[in-house]
């Protein structure tokens, strides 16, 4: 019999190995622990911000992430918070269009089915800043 709390550690574990393959850039890797009707939510004023759903639109997103700013994920902390996981990931964002660079945390929440991740919402701590990242004088 699994219980609650086995789900929840195992629910942790799937976003852990999505982070890291995500943080090494195994794109394979993350693509598989995404479910085929995952829903990424990011904030709108972002470039790649919305709605994306399902894996290959959230490879496309990545793809827009990746030609605005070079990103390097420094680690996350991961929180059982019952029906979500909670994670708190450290970033640093380096605009491709004027160099600078900004430490960015986010906070994300994911919903995990089957051992799949079903959903995600990004909470980037300042999306001006990032936006910011592109401008000269910023």
């Amino acid at each position: 019999m699994t219980t609650s709390t086995d789900a929840h550690r195992a629910a942790v574990d799937v976003v852990g190995d999505f982070l890291d393959a995500v943080a090494g850039a195994n794109l394979e890797r993350a693509l598989a622990l995404l479910a085929g009707d995952v829903t990424v939510h990011e904030p709108e004023s972002l470039p790649y911000g919305g709605d994306h759903r399902g894996p290959d639109a959230f490879a496309a997103m990545l793809g827009q992430i990746a030609g605005a700013y070079r990103v390097r994920l420094d680690g996350h902390e991961l929180h059982d918070a019952g029906d979500v996981v909670v994670a708190h990931v450290r970033c640093r964002m380096t605009s491709r269009t004027t160099g600078r660079e900004l430490d960015v945390p986010i906070i994300e929440l994911y919903r995990v089915r089957d051992g799949r991740i079903l959903a995600l919402d990004a909470f980037p701590k300042d999306t001006a800043a990032m936006l910011a990242l592109h401008t000269a004088a910023g």
